[in-house]
Protein backbone atom coordinates (compact mmCIF):
# COMPACT_ATOMS: atom_id res chain seq x y z
CA UNK A 1 0.00 0.00 0.00
CA UNK A 2 0.97 3.68 -0.63
CA UNK A 3 0.46 6.37 1.31
CA UNK A 4 0.33 9.88 -1.09
CA UNK A 5 0.64 13.09 0.18
CA UNK A 6 0.96 15.78 -2.23
CA UNK A 7 3.27 18.60 -1.74
CA UNK A 8 3.94 21.91 -3.38
CA UNK A 9 7.73 22.69 -4.01
CA UNK A 10 8.93 25.90 -5.24
CA UNK A 11 12.30 26.46 -6.37
CA UNK A 12 13.81 29.59 -7.38
CA UNK A 13 14.72 30.18 -11.08
CA UNK A 14 16.69 32.75 -12.93
CA UNK A 15 15.14 34.04 -16.50
CA UNK A 16 16.57 37.13 -19.03
CA UNK A 17 14.43 39.80 -18.84
CA UNK A 18 16.30 42.09 -20.76
CA UNK A 19 19.82 42.13 -22.74
CA UNK A 20 21.90 45.37 -22.92
CA UNK A 21 24.24 46.61 -25.67
CA UNK A 22 27.89 46.14 -24.80
CA UNK A 23 28.66 49.13 -27.44
CA UNK A 24 26.01 51.46 -26.42
CA UNK A 25 24.43 50.45 -23.50
CA UNK A 26 20.78 50.27 -24.85
CA UNK A 27 18.71 47.87 -23.24
CA UNK A 28 16.86 45.47 -25.70
CA UNK A 29 13.35 43.69 -24.08
CA UNK A 30 12.89 40.03 -24.29
CA UNK A 31 9.32 39.45 -26.09
CA UNK A 32 7.78 35.95 -26.48
CA UNK A 33 10.58 34.88 -29.47
CA UNK A 34 13.88 33.81 -28.67
CA UNK A 35 16.63 35.47 -29.44
CA UNK A 36 15.35 38.56 -29.33
CA UNK A 37 14.48 40.51 -32.86
CA UNK A 38 17.44 42.85 -33.33
CA UNK A 39 20.22 41.25 -30.87
CA UNK A 40 23.60 39.81 -32.31
CA UNK A 41 24.89 37.34 -29.66
CA UNK A 42 28.46 36.47 -30.11
CA UNK A 43 30.10 33.99 -28.15
CA UNK A 44 34.10 32.87 -28.43
CA UNK A 45 35.62 30.18 -26.37
CA UNK A 46 39.13 30.46 -26.32
CA UNK A 47 40.97 27.49 -27.52
CA UNK A 48 44.06 25.67 -29.82
CA UNK A 49 45.88 28.55 -31.39
CA UNK A 50 43.22 30.90 -31.06
CA UNK A 51 44.54 35.05 -29.68
CA UNK A 52 43.22 33.85 -26.07
CA UNK A 53 43.69 30.93 -23.95
CA UNK A 54 41.74 28.02 -23.54
CA UNK A 55 40.14 28.40 -20.37
CA UNK A 56 38.79 31.74 -21.36
CA UNK A 57 35.78 32.91 -23.39
CA UNK A 58 34.05 35.94 -24.66
CA UNK A 59 30.52 37.06 -24.90
CA UNK A 60 29.24 40.44 -26.19
CA UNK A 61 25.35 41.24 -26.91
CA UNK A 62 25.06 44.15 -29.92
CA UNK A 63 21.44 45.86 -30.61
CA UNK A 64 20.95 45.87 -34.04
CA UNK A 65 22.00 49.72 -34.61
CA UNK A 66 25.54 48.65 -33.40
CA UNK A 67 25.51 45.39 -34.97
CA UNK A 68 25.13 47.26 -38.69
CA UNK A 69 28.12 49.38 -37.56
CA UNK A 70 30.13 46.76 -36.26
CA UNK A 71 29.85 44.36 -39.33
CA UNK A 72 29.55 47.33 -42.25
CA UNK A 73 33.19 46.94 -42.79
CA UNK A 74 32.61 43.18 -43.62
CA UNK A 75 31.70 42.00 -47.49
CA UNK A 76 28.14 41.41 -47.92
CA UNK A 77 26.44 38.82 -46.45
CA UNK A 78 25.90 36.00 -49.59
CA UNK A 79 22.75 34.37 -49.73
CA UNK A 80 22.93 30.07 -50.05
CA UNK A 81 23.37 28.31 -53.07
CA UNK A 82 19.60 27.53 -54.38
CA UNK A 83 18.44 30.66 -52.47
CA UNK A 84 16.12 32.28 -54.89
CA UNK A 85 17.09 36.36 -54.94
Amino acid sequence: MRNIQKKVITTETEEIVSYQCDNCGSVIPITDTIPAPGLLIVQLHGGWQMYFDSSSSVSCDFCEVCADKLLAAFPAIKKAIGEAD
